[in-house]
Order: C-alpha cells, then sequence, then structure tokens
C-alpha cells in the first residue's frame, strides 16, 4: 500500500480485461476531474486491447491519482481487491450492456465493498436500485 502512495487515500478501482467494450478511459478522466483531490486514488488492473491507450492516456495528463498496475496473476486477486475501499465497474455506453451484469459486481460485493456503477441504464444497475449497495452514474 505504501509502495503504491495508496496510504490514508479512499481508493477506488476496477480489476479485469481493459477492452473495447469496459469503457476504463471514463475512469482515467474522472481521475482528471478529481486530479486536485490528493485524498482520492483510482487504481486500475487488466490487460486487454485498450490497455496501452489508456497508460498513455494517464502519462499524457500528468495523473499520479490515476495508478494503473500491470497485469498480474488471477491468484493475486483477492490481495488487489483487498487495497480498495469501492469498485468501480463500468462499461462502455451501449445498447448491448443494458442487459448484462457484470461479473466485477458479484466479485465486488463478495468482498463486502460498495460499487460505483458506471454502465447504460439496465439489469446492472436496477440491482443497485433495489438492493442499495452503491451508486450509479452514466458511462
Amino acid at each position: 500500500m505504501e509502495k503504491l502512495g495508496l496510504q490514508g487515500k479512499f481508493v477506488v478501482g476496477y480489476y479485469g480485461t481493459i477492452g473495447m467494450g469496459a469503457g476504463v478511459q471514463t475512469a482515467v478522466d474522472a481521475g482528471a476531474i478529481l486530479r486536485d483531490r490528493d485524498d482520492i486514488v483510482i487504481m486500475l488492473a487488466g490487460a486487454g486491447a485498450e490497455y496501452a491507450d489508456v497508460e498513455k492516456s494517464i502519462k499524457e495528463q500528468g495523473l499520479t491519482n490515476v495508478k494503473l498496475l500491470p497485469p498480474f496473476d488471477q491468484s493475486e486477486m483477492p490481495a488487489v481487491w483487498s487495497l480498495l475501499d469501492a469498485a468501480i465497474v463500468m462499461m462502455k455506453d451501449r445498447p448491448l450492456f443494458k442487459a448484462t451484469i457484470s461479473s466485477k459486481t458479484f466479485e465486488a460485493l463478495a468482498m463486502g465493498m460498495p460499487v460505483i456503477m458506471s454502465l447504460p441504464a439496465g439489469e446492472a444497475t436496477g440491482l443497485v436500485d433495489e438492493y442499495g449497495f452503491g451508486i450509479k452514474c452514466a458511462p
């Protein structure tokens, strides 16, 4: 935690495929908005088709509050999830994703953490409405 600069911070994060449907750039954009909040860190980890683009965006904007971890072994997932105060579950704003419930939702709930959900309104956001385990925002 100390090595990543997370001590005393509120850490939100996404772990999963950094691919064309995930919408991970949304988290980077949030980091740009929150760049002056030294008490919040956005941590991203995974691999995929958009990893290099996300990495480039973070560097170009000079975002020190957004941490992009290198891909890691699946067996390390519980330890990495344990660094978070809240999980980000996100997908791009596509009609297909209205009927999708990301497995990340269930992983976060299994770890007992709240979810920040950035998805098209649909099945998954309906669960947030019904059970109140987090907040939702537009992708």
